[in-house]
């Protein structure tokens, strides 16, 4: 801000001021003129007001001019500003003494042009040097606040430096230390002292003197600006540590600056990574599956385990190396539904995945897989990739088809134990009325006063009955699971026994062709279990003829020879029984023929039967010490031969019993079927043997406890209701431990096995059973002969 004063005038007169200020331009005096008479007013005035300028005019009364203008230039608020003295024209003669301290002299009125020259000059230079000074002292607060800041800036160097987490050092070229920070003092185990003046080759492990020595230099040109490396402490402690270095001027002088780092811990983080990654790469690399990595933005598999040479038969470097060789491997059929199930789902949810197909190895070789991935984030890649793993399941396939088709088979066994446990209690009704019907007809037939013409009509309904109870037989032998029991058996009869059966069962668009050999074909064999072969045959016979064709069935003997037993190493060279039983179905390949066997096999599978049938004929064969094959030409059918081996050793003539000896013994005569309990009774009678009836075991028990001793043999039915016949024998053998006891029933003939009071052995009646055969067993019975595995 300008002073309101511009000229203070010291001495002279108002009239000198007023000349003046018509005299001085407006610039020149714009601030003002002002007026003091002496010099201390001239002071005191100075004090609240200094001027811009200052006119001493002639003498002062109260100081001289050079005293004055000493107190102005002594003062340091007063120095700065212009004086010039001026004296009356004509002074310079009068001997006054020169004006000491002013800055200019000149005589002349003030409205004079020398004075006023003099004046604009002084002026000018004022404000040049107000000027000046103003800028020195903005330059000096620019000054000051540049100093404060560098001062702060230092503060914070030295600060972060004090505290840095790195060792600092500052190094010479030749790598002398000149300065440390208390880290690295730390760092190195010595003081800041002693670590100044140090070279950097005493801080390094001896082996790597001569490594630092050669290459510190690399740090000045540039080279080097990051390295590991060890450093170096008084107690022989090798410190890992990573140096990072830049170049800065250090006291005039290039000095490097390094930041020494300890990466003790982060280099043990790094063994322990790596430890843990070669293990989980060694688990990886030894588990019986394939780890995979698949990078979706390649579009490649970026990672695979080695398994997949061991699994699939490709090095991992192919794999990688291929992009669309995963997807070729797998399966035509399950191909696309796999890149569904994995790309689909990339693209879609980012789920985890799990899927199971066949692929096919580098051999050619069909495999099952079973795939599981999930979609992780690469941290890296900054893009999705899958992470999954890859096992075969070829043998748990396997296991759960097998599983499978036993428990089809379960099912199946099940059904026909069913079936068997039906066709039993049926028979066991239709034997018991075929008794009747049989035994009845028989007792009619023997009255010799029956005329002629009914004898003709009644053999005709025993012939029936008699087919009838060989039906029952039939049947009950496809349905029942018994150990096989082998007997003399001639194939032959078995042929013609099925013939009837058959016609009936494949139907009228069948024609059934039966050829059995002149000579008796004997085995030791089952005849249900022969019959149920040769019917299996013959419905998977009919599936394969739909719209019809010829069956045929033959017999004969052939001749092993060593050629052939080498070539079915089941049969032994030597004398066999075959029998064939051809269609003229659709012929077979030769892959089906192989696993025609087989359980629930294609062949038979699609529409024919269930799928067990060949498998019981092959059962049936190799239980009986047989084989069976099968054998397909073009425009022939397939034929099916069974092999077994010819005895005709075991032909046996099996008398019928003749006329046999009744008795006078007392029998007691148990069944729950009125008809066959008076048929029974009625046939003892006309032998001579005095019977007792009762219509259940519990009546029985009941009549024997009242007269143990009066019944010489108890002959009951096995299967009644409240107490079975084997029950009765047990509880009877309880009174009378030698009691005789014999059983008959309308259910297949087995062996039996249950306890029966620890007595003789129980005779077993079949039903339906004529007179002659009663009696028999009756009389065996009670005449104590053992019976044969076959009768009881």
């Amino acid at each position: 801000m300008a002073n309101p004063t511009a000229i203070l005038v010291v001495g002279g007169t108002a009239d000198d001021v007023a000349r003046l200020e018509r005299a001085a331009p407006a610039g020149l005096v714009g601030g003002g003129v002002e007026r003091v008479a002496s010099a201390n007013a001239a002071l005191a005035r100075l004090l609240t007001h200094p001027p811009g300028i200052i006119l001493i005019v002639g003498r002062l009364p109260d100081m001289t001019l050079s005293d004055l203008c000493s107190r102005l230039k002594q003062d340091p608020l007063l120095a700065g500003i212009p004086v010039l003295a001026v004296g009356t024209p004509g002074a310079e003669g009068k001997g006054e003494p020169p004006v000491v301290g002013a800055d200019g002299m000149v005589c002349g009125a003030l409205d004079s042009p020398d004075v006023q020259s003099v004046l604009a000059a002084l002026l000018r230079f004022k404000r040049r040097f107000d000027d000046q000074i103003r800028r020195e002292k903005a330059l000096e607060t620019v000054l000051r606040q540049r100093t404060s800041d560098l001062w702060a800036v230092e503060e914070r160097c030295r600060i972060l430096v004090e505290n840095s987490p790195d060792a600092i050092f500052v190094e010479a070229e030749d790598g002398t230390v000149l300065d440390v920070n208390p880290e690295a003092c730390r760092l190195q185990g010595l003081k800041r002292t002693e670590l100044i003046g140090r070279n950097v080759t005493d801080l390094v492990p001896p082996e790597d003197v001569e490594q630092v020595r050669a290459g510190f230099s690399r740090w000045f040109t540039g080279e080097t600006k990051e390295v590991e490396g060890f450093s170096w402490d008084p107690g022989g402690r090798r410190i890992p540590v990573e140096i990072r270095g830049s170049i800065i001027q250090h006291e005039g002088r290039r000095a490097a600056i390094l930041h020494v780092r300890d990466i003790t811990n982060r280099k043990r983080a790094e063994a322990e990574q790596s430890r843990l990654e070669l293990r989980f790469r060694k688990l990886v690399e030894q588990i019986p599956a394939i780890t995979y990595v698949y990078d979706f933005a390649a579009k490649r598999t970026s990672y695979i385990s080695p398994q997949v040479e061991f699994l699939l038969g490709f090095t991992p470097e192919v794999w990688v190396a291929d992009p669309d060789l995963w997807l070729r491997q797998i399966h035509a059929e399950d191909r696309e539904r796999v890149r569904r199930a994995i790309l689909d789902k990339h693209d879609r949810t980012h789920e985890p995945f799990a899927v199971e197909y066949r692929a096919t190895t580098a051999d050619g070789r069909m495999l099952w897989i079973s795939n599981h991935g999930v979609y992780l984030q690469d941290a890296e890649a900054e893009h999705c990739v899958l992470q999954g793993v890859m096992m075969e399941l070829t043998e748990r396939r396997e296991a759960e088809e097998a599983l499978r088709t036993s428990r089809e088979q379960l099912a199946h066994a099940q059904k026909m134990e069913a079936v068997g446990r039906l066709s039993g209690g049926i028979a066991h009704d239709f034997n018991n009325m075929l008794t009747a019907i049989l035994g009845y007809g028989q007792l009619i037939n023997a009255d010799p006063s029956l005329p002629a013409t009914l004898k003709g009509d009644l053999a005709e309904i025993l012939r029936a009955a008699e087919r009838a109870e060989g039906l029952v037989k039939q049947l009950l032998s496809f349905s029942r699971h018994t150990p096989v029991e082998k007997e003399p058996l001639d194939v032959n009869d078995a042929v013609r026994s099925m013939d009837r059966l058959l016609r009936r069962t494949l139907g009228k668009d069948i024609e059934i062709v039966s050829l059995p050999d002149d000579a008796p074909c004997l085995v030791e064999g089952d005849t249900g279990r022969i019959s149920q072969a040769l019917m299996n045959l013959a419905v998977h016979a009919r599936d394969a003829m739909p719209k019809g064709g010829t069956l045929t069935i033959s017999t004969g003997v052939l001749l092993v020879d060593e050629a052939f037993a080498l070539a079915h190493p089941v049969l032994h060279p030597g004398p066999h029984v075959r029998i064939e039983v051809a269609d003229t179905g659709p012929d077979l390949t030769a892959e089906e023929l192989r696993g025609i066997f087989e359980p629930f096999s294609s062949v038979r599978t699609k529409g024919r039967g269930n799928g067990l049938g060949l498998t019981v004929v092959h059962s049936i064969a190799t239980s009986l010490g047989g084989f069976v094959e099968a054998e397909s030409a073009p425009g022939r059918g397939t034929r099916f031969l069974l092999y077994f081996p010819h005895r005709p050793d075991l032909l046996v003539a099996t008398p019928e019993p003749g006329d046999v000896t009744g008795g006078a013994e007392t029998i007691l005569v148990v069944d729950d079927e009125r008809g066959v309990r008076h048929l029974a009774s009625r046939m003892l009678r006309s032998a001579g043997y005095a019977v007792t009836e009762a219509a259940g075991g519990v009546e029985a028990l009941h009549l024997f406890e009242h007269e143990p001793d009066r019944f010489g043999l108890v002959l009951t039915d096995i299967v009644m209701p409240q107490m079975s016949g084997l029950e009765l024998v047990q509880r009877i053998r309880a009174l009378r431990p030698s009691a005789r006891a014999m059983c008959m029933t309308g259910y297949m003939h087995e062996p039996a096995t249950e306890e029966n009071g620890g007595g003789p052995r129980l005779r077993i009646l079949q039903k339906p059973f004529t007179r002659g055969a009663l009696l028999f067993q009756i009389r065996q019975a009670l005449d104590g002969v053992e019976p044969e595995e076959s009768e009881a």
